[in-house]
């Protein structure tokens, strides 16, 4: 009991080195303990000289050492019978909850330290032994999200999606489970994951607050389908952005295009078709076409003009000749209209280019 309390007094005078000390002596002591302490005096004075080491230890800035002696009293304590951690006012009831975290805080600065050296890879380390080890501390989620950003900061991918998503799994309403979608992104990108990639797109287009994210995610998610070979999905994103995002004209052209190189790639002539005339259509009611948006409208064009003149070329003069003939010149005049139309898109680019050399 002398001893105990020496220990308890010294910790309390900021003599950590002999608080260290005398307590080591104690529980040396109490492991060959005297016949007239009672089994309850020796838990007791095992349990209160064993933090007295591990607050001193983390004073001194000893963290490996404090984190020794805090599991020391956590195991103990966890290793009492149910019974006595449910009775009111036992030491698991009086002593359980703060041991576990000052046990969770020697883990966690040590990868404090770890930071500070530069050792950015072992501090994601050590916040995951907080995780492993003490996941019912009260610093746990904070821990977690810190080996999260360590992990994407060394650009250690999968075991940041590990860790992410398993964080977005347990504390879904958290402030920082919002921000994971987007990390999650970058991380199945950089990985060349394009499935996983395209599902945290879709997240952030359906829910991300920012339109301008929305429309952007919506669009990679599109990308990252065609790269994932997901034609279907692939075509149901481009689709989706194509009707929904006007603007920025350029994107939206696009993604039209994509969606007739798909369908082609299906053998799905009238969607092809569907879209190359949309892309005609885009073209024409824009307010400020583009380079790029009248090289679109002209491969839609071209394809339509060849498609006419394959019609035309195809037919045979035969009896009746009057009837066959009147076949023919039809699909004549349909497929000089279409050229006629093609043609147009260079006549408009030639006087775009003309007009100020004739007003100079």
């Amino acid at each position: 009991a002398v001893l105990a309390q020496t220990t308890e007094s010294l910790l309390a005078l900021g003599q950590f080195d002999k608080t260290i000390e005398v307590g080591q002596d104690l529980l040396t002591r109490l492991d060959n303990p005297l016949a007239e302490i009672n089994a309850d005096d020796i838990q007791q004075y095992q349990v209160t000289g064993g933090l007295a080491i591990g607050h001193a230890e983390r004073a001194l800035e000893h963290h490996q050492l404090a984190e020794q002696a805090y599991f020391r009293v956590v195991s103990q304590l966890e290793n009492m019978p149910s019974s006595e951690q449910q009775r009111p006012g036992s030491l698991y009831q009086s002593y359980y909850t703060a041991t576990l975290d000052n046990y969770a805080a020697s883990i966690y600065q040590q990868g404090v330290a770890q930071m500070d050296n530069g050792d950015a890879a072992g501090a994601a380390d050590s916040f995951m032994r907080v995780v492993a080890q003490a996941s019912a501390s009260t610093i746990r989620v904070s821990a977690q999200r810190d080996a999260a950003a360590l992990y994407m900061q060394t650009q250690q991918w999968q075991r940041a999606i590990d860790v992410l998503t398993d964080f977005q799994t347990r504390f879904p309403n958290n402030a920082d489970t919002a921000t994971i979608p987007a990390r999650l992104l970058l991380a199945n990108q950089s990985l060349g994951n394009w499935a996983g990639a395209a599902t945290q797109a879709m997240v952030l287009a359906a829910n991300d607050s920012d339109p301008t994210v929305r429309q952007e995610a919506l669009y990679s998610a599109a990308e990252f389908y065609q790269k994932a070979g997901d034609t279907a999905q692939a075509i149901e994103s481009y689709r989706s952005y194509a009707h929904k995002y006007a603007e920025p004209l350029a994107q939206n052209m696009e993604a039209q295009f994509r969606l007739t190189e798909l369908y082609a790639a299906q053998g799905a002539a009238a969607e092809r078709e569907f879209w190359l005339q949309k892309m005609i259509q885009t073209h024409a009611g824009a307010a400020q076409p583009t380079d790029r948006s009248r090289y679109l409208a002209v491969f839609a064009a071209s394809h339509f003009a060849e498609n006419d003149f394959a019609v035309y070329d195809a037919i045979v003069l035969n009896h009746p000749l009057k009837t066959s003939l009147a076949k023919k010149r039809k699909a004549m005049q349909k497929a000089l209209a279409s050229y006629q139309a093609l043609a147009a898109y260079y006549v408009a680019e030639l006087s775009t280019q003309a007009t100020p050399r004739i007003g100079g």
